[in-house]
């Protein structure tokens, strides 16, 4: 079995025992400003994926997760959406050892999110700089997954988190809408999301928001498969009484329906 890791990732694996049974082939990855997808390769995840035998064949989903096998619309499974899914999995033993919230921070880290704790100004941005130790006392509290590889199999690692407050999904190619629905493990704590740029997203993953009481800002904004845009605006604004909507693109598009309209009108007269 041959698998594809980034050429920056190499070093990690040369001192990994697991490196002797995998033949590596190094390719070329243009590099985000997160640290891109090198965090795959850390130690006690790699042993979980082995143990687990998420490593077998992962050009087959039923290895990897039934969440995977689901009829949720995907992007395009090339070897780089295969490779993510294993970024997304979740290890029940690492949550065991280190706590959900420490788990969740490494999922988040290693699909390229920034998390920033509760108590703590500095957003997380750097993978080796998180905390070596005393993860009880470092609770996520906002998460900014742009431009990340998140995807709906890694959503259960927010089960258990129980401060945060603060999302964005921008430009979240792996977001549909069923990670959309699995927010709900957050669902009594959040209290500002946004949507954005969200190809995979359709008007079902904006109905699952209508069960986040306590939600107090709402932003969505180009979202192309949102066929009903004005209706699930409206679905929304009943079910979330306390929250500020914004759904630009909905307003701006309606405004300029209404000027064509009248424009005709003056045209006829």
């Amino acid at each position: 079995m041959v698998y594809l890791i980034p050429r920056v990732a190499m070093h990690s694996i040369a001192r990994h025992p697991l490196c002797k049974a995998v033949l590596i082939t190094t390719v070329g990855l243009r590099r985000t400003s997160h640290v891109g997808y090198a965090w795959i390769l850390q130690r006690q995840h790699l042993l979980n994926c082995a143990n687990n035998r998420q490593w077998t064949d992962i050009s087959n989903p039923s290895l990897l997760s039934p969440h995977l096998n689901s009829t949720a619309k995907q992007p395009k499974r090339g070897l780089w959406w295969w490779l993510n899914a294993i970024f997304n999995m979740v290890s029940k033993d690492r949550i065991r050892e280190v706590g959900p919230d420490r788990a969740c921070v490494e999922w988040l880290m290693r699909c390229g999110a920034f998390v920033k704790f509760k108590d703590y100004e500095r957003w997380q941005t750097d993978y080796n700089s998180l905390p070596g130790g005393g993860f009880e006392k470092y609770k996520i509290e906002k998460i900014d997954a742009t431009d990340s590889a998140v995807m709906s199999v890694g959503f259960p690692h927010l089960d258990g988190c129980k401060h945060v407050k603060w999302i964005r999904l921008k430009s979240a190619r792996s977001v549909n809408d069923e990670a959309m629905q699995q927010l709900h493990y957050v669902k009594d704590t959040l209290e500002h999301l946004e949507v954005v740029s969200c190809g995979n997203v359709s008007d079902k993953g904006l109905m699952a928001l209508q069960q986040f009481k306590n939600l107090k800002y709402l932003l969505l904004y180009d979202l192309p498969e949102v066929k009903d845009k004005k209706g699930c605006l409206r679905i929304l604004q009943d079910a979330l009484q306390g929250c500020v909507i914004e759904y630009p693109e909905n307003i701006v598009r309606g405004e300029r329906q209404k000027e064509k309209e009248e424009r005709g009108s003056q045209n006829q007269e």
